[in-house]
């Protein structure tokens, strides 16, 4: 009995050991997870560049990238593999032994590891090198790799090349066009100054005009979809760009289906080529414009014709005032907000406003489909509360010698106003007011403690209570002189 149970120990130990290694099996086999778990990070950071804004050429480069990064992998573990069959079983006869049998090669592990790969590679092309089978299991993984290559491979092959050729159809593409530019101004023996500015602006119009952000009408599987989800992709598109706006940003809180309306009916994208124009010194205003992308230029007091907007050297001459004279020249970036005074007063624009990058897109915003919404909805009362505060602060600009031109936007003006008109800032003083019920020193201590609440900032250079007393007589003013009234 006492042998039996010294027996039965030794096999506890036996199972201990087998333990071990199933442990040890285990955990590699959570190392091919942690690999497998890494190549597919690689491939969902490969779709999502795929889904960024990029160019038809880089488009076929990513292509051409992911397939040998598959291919790479894929040798990778072939020469794992070929390796590990080699030493699996422990005989002399395998591609290991007799190949580093010669004293005067390197035995380091990254010279074993680039030999392996490198035979993994010569078996899905026409080269050759010095290793070779020795047994019948490496017999047969060679003729399983040879036969994995003929059917997976030769379709990555095939990929890669019409990918090849595909970059090469664009370039060749673009030489022609080029050859044929280039024959023209040959032909009419147009002057060197002329052909470089030609070319230049080819250049600079070929890449970043594929770079521009996308547009609905860009999009043609939006054709097919119904009305009602359009708008919701217009209201949601839209929303990102003039959201930054305090008043749209209102009107979205709460009103949302006014605002689809606005971004239905009211709101037109625009597309402004490099030197084109989008309105002249002298034109009505019929509403206002957010830059989207892109880069406009400004000069104000510009009504001729005479400007070139391509000559780089001609603007930055403007720009610095040799040539300008009276003339303000500025450069409006993404996101600014131009002409919103045309939107709340009878306007004609200032200056002339033209594109200054290769392309800028550009979302406007038209007054009398905007008038139309705001007429039949709840909100009218306080988009016209807004609308004679702003057409108040623009023509006491105009009065106090500042220059009031159509790129006249301040962003704290237009949070206060926001606060005051929609967010009831002056609605206890006005209640007040009409009531008769109010002093000047009542109504200054209500809206002191407004100003605190809402963080007010004072910009005006007039005092506190004659700004106040300004504003609550314009709210009440039934004729605001030359602003557009929203009946």
């Amino acid at each position: 009995m006492f042998i039996f149970v010294m027996e039965d120990t030794a096999w506890m130990r036996y199972v201990g050991f087998l333990r071990a290694v199933r442990l040890f099996r285990l955990l590699r086999v959570l190392r091919i997870a942690k690999v497998k778990a890494r190549i597919a990070v690689l491939a969902q950071l490969l779709h999502i560049l795929q889904t960024q804004r990029i160019t038809d050429r880089g488009f076929l480069i990513l292509n051409i990238v992911k397939s040998l990064m598959v291919i790479t992998v894929i040798n990778h573990f072939t020469a794992c593999c070929w390796y590990a069959i080699a030493t699996l079983m422990e005989d002399d006869n395998n591609w290991v032994n007799v190949h580093f049998k010669d004293q005067q090669r390197p035995d380091d592990l990254l010279y074993l590891y680039t030999t392996a790969y490198h035979w993994s590679i010569t078996q899905l092309t026409p080269a050759s090198m010095e290793i070779y089978p020795y047994s019948s299991r490496e017999r047969i993984f060679n003729i399983a790799v040879i036969l994995f290559g003929l059917c997976v491979f030769s379709s990555f092959i095939s990929s890669m090349a019409q990918q090849l050729h595909a970059l090469q159809q664009l370039s060749r593409e673009h030489r022609h066009r080029m050859s044929i530019l280039r024959r023209f101004i040959s032909e009419h023996h147009m002057s060197v100054a002329l052909a470089t500015t030609i070319v230049e602006f080819v250049r600079q119009k070929r890449g970043p005009q594929l770079q521009r952000p996308l547009k609905i009408d860009d999009i043609d599987m939006f054709s097919n979809f119904p009305t009602v989800l359009i708008h919701k992709i217009r209201s949601e598109t839209y929303h990102s760009a003039i959201g930054k706006h305090s008043l749209y940003q209102y009107i979205y809180e709460e009103e949302r289906d006014i605002f689809g309306k606005i971004c239905n009916t009211c709101i037109c994208e625009k597309i402004v080529d490099k030197g084109h124009e989008v309105f002249a010194a002298g034109d009505e205003g019929y509403g206002m414009y957010f830059i989207c992308h892109g880069k406009l230029g400004y000069i104000y007091g510009m009504d001729d014709d005479v400007f070139d907007p391509t000559d780089s050297q001609e603007w930055m001459r403007m720009a610095d005032g040799a040539d300008a004279g009276h003339r303000q020249c500025c450069f409006l970036m993404t996101g600014r907000v131009v002409c919103e005074v045309a939107m709340w007063l009878l306007w004609n624009h200032r200056g002339r406003l033209f594109g200054d990058s290769v392309v800028t897109d550009l979302l406007f915003v038209q007054v009398e489909p905007f008038r139309e919404v705001i007429t039949n909805s709840s909100m009218l009362k306080d988009i016209r509360l807004y609308a004679r505060l702003y057409a108040l602060r623009a023509l006491r600009t105009g009065k106090e010698g500042q220059i009031l031109d159509d790129v006249w936007h301040e962003d704290e003006t237009i949070e206060e106003i926001s606060r005051l008109a929609l967010h009831g800032g002056l609605e206890a003083a006005v209640t007040t007011l009409a009531a008769n019920r109010a002093t000047p020193a009542r109504i200054l201590k209500a809206w002191r403690q407004q100003a605190q609440a809402g963080r007010l900032r004072r910009t005006l250079y007039r005092p506190a209570r004659q700004r106040l007393c300004e504003w609550l007589r314009c709210c009440f003013n039934s004729d605001p002189g030359e602003s557009r009234e929203l009946d």
